[in-house]
């Protein structure tokens, strides 16, 4: 029977042990300091507070596998159990507005009956952060590169819960740099879905403060099949954002 569906916040539950098939560990230490091309450029202030960050120890843990069955996946990677409970392991930075934004959504889908449901075994590539280049290459990107065993082998298909127009190339590319092709992957809109079984990882990061190495490996690894050229200043340009630099826009005007 189908669960009774609602429009308030919905009850949490968190991933007992039994969902556990797979670990990769990661060892404890510093995360590897990256390669900064041009650092000297980076005012002394900020280069004390990211060496403070670099220099930060991180206790042993493992990256953990589980396999959810009966499932419902929405918004950028929002899991619900067959109940509608909502796996607090999923949350990550989405805040209350947007788990009753997604709640409803499934809530309405349940109700009316318009959930898509997904045969098989899916791997989740998805968390919230979807819309930014540096999350999915960081956070979600490396993955599907621990999966590769079971992608390749034709035994898990991709879900890719929200894809926005100015991130499709990136994610899509970097997939098939890593030999994951348009017929390994499911493109989602952000709306509901229901699936048979879902693998879910977790402790791969925890945003803002710890990025496991094996992060920088897969870009590593997909780095060395393009052919790179000199290194050379780029402005980036964020005028309009939160984290824009101070008098940006003149800055931008005095670079056209």
């Amino acid at each position: 029977s189908e669960p009774v569906a609602t429009t308030a916040m919905p009850s949490n539950t968190k991933l007992g042990d039994s969902t556990i098939f797979h670990h990769v560990a990661v060892p404890g230490g510093p995360m590897p300091k990256p390669v900064i091309c041009f650092s000297e450029l980076i005012p002394q202030d900020i280069a004390a507070v990211l060496r403070t960050r670099w220099d930060a120890r991180h206790d042993e843990r493992a990256i953990t596998f589980h396999l959810l069955k009966n499932v419902y996946v929405v918004g950028e990677g929002l899991v619900f159990d067959q109940d509608l409970n909502l796996i607090v392991d999923s949350i990550a930075q989405n805040d209350a507005a947007l788990i009753q934004l997604g709640f409803k959504q499934l809530s309405q889908g349940v109700r009316e009956s318009t959930v898509p449901y997904q045969r098989g075994t899916t791997l989740l590539c998805g968390k919230i952060g979807m819309s930014n280049y540096g999350h999915w290459l960081v956070e979600m990107l490396p993955i599907a590169m621990l999966s590769l065993y079971w992608i390749e082998r034709k035994l898990w298909r991709v879900f890719l819960p929200t894809i926005y127009s100015w991130m499709k190339d990136v994610i899509t590319d970097s997939l098939g740099l890593l030999g994951i092709g348009s017929d390994d992957c499911i493109l989602g809109d952000g709306g509901p879905r229901r699936f048979e079984e879902l693998v879910f990882v977790t402790n791969l990061s925890v945003h803002g403060h710890f990025y496991a190495p094996v992060g920088v490996e897969c870009l590593r690894t997909i780095g060395q099949s393009i052919v790179s050229g000199p290194a050379c200043p780029v402005w980036v340009s964020r005028v309009g954002e939160r984290r824009s630099l101070e008098s940006e826009a003149a800055l931008c005007k005095a670079l056209e």
